[in-house]
């Protein structure tokens, strides 16, 4: 058994027992009306969990087997759900100045971002990209965020899938 599956284990049984206040369950945070789960703040240690796109998106679906919901690599600047707080979102991983996984990617048609769960494309001209993004061509094809201290909030960034870096899940 590894450490991961021992820390997700440990998860589980934690998630599995308590309810926090209100509507999300234990370790996720409620924003806008949808409940997140910010990868940084657990773990072992203090800094969290890092995994590839595709792992933390499977880490994410593991989560929602065990509570019984469908959850998946969080979206924002889409119209399916109920959320209505993405720039509060994007302030919180902002805050957590690392890189974060969120769940588009252009790896089906290069340019074309779309969210893996509702399928909606997010568009190029947006103002949540960072100035300089998408920038990576066919070796960056998984949405990320990236702390930007001038602003106080995290921009979109396209990176490479393989890299291991924090996420967030959302319960759909």
């Amino acid at each position: 058994i590894t450490l991961q599956n021992m820390v997700l284990q440990l998860v589980f049984m934690v998630i599995s027992f308590a309810l926090a206040e209100g509507s999300c369950p234990n370790l996720f945070d409620d924003i806008g009306n949808c409940c997140f789960y910010f990868s940084h703040d657990h773990g072992m240690g203090t800094n969290g969990i890092t995994e590839t796109w595709s792992r933390a998106r499977n880490y994410c679906h593991d989560l929602g087997e065990l509570l019984g919901e469908t959850i998946d690599l969080a979206e924002v600047g889409t119209s399916h759900g109920q959320c209505t707080e993405d720039f509060e979102l994007m302030q919180i991983i902002g805050s957590k100045v690392s890189t974060t996984w969120l769940g588009a990617s252009d790896q089906d048609s290069e340019g074309e971002w779309v969210w893996q769960h509702s399928k909606e494309t997010f568009p190029l001209s947006s103002n949540m990209w960072e100035c300089t993004h998408p920038s990576g061509g066919t070796d960056h094809n998984c949405l990320a965020t990236i702390a930007n201290g001038t602003h106080h909030r995290a921009y979109l960034y396209d990176g490479r899938c393989t890299n291991y870096w924090h996420f967030v899940c959302q319960i759909f």
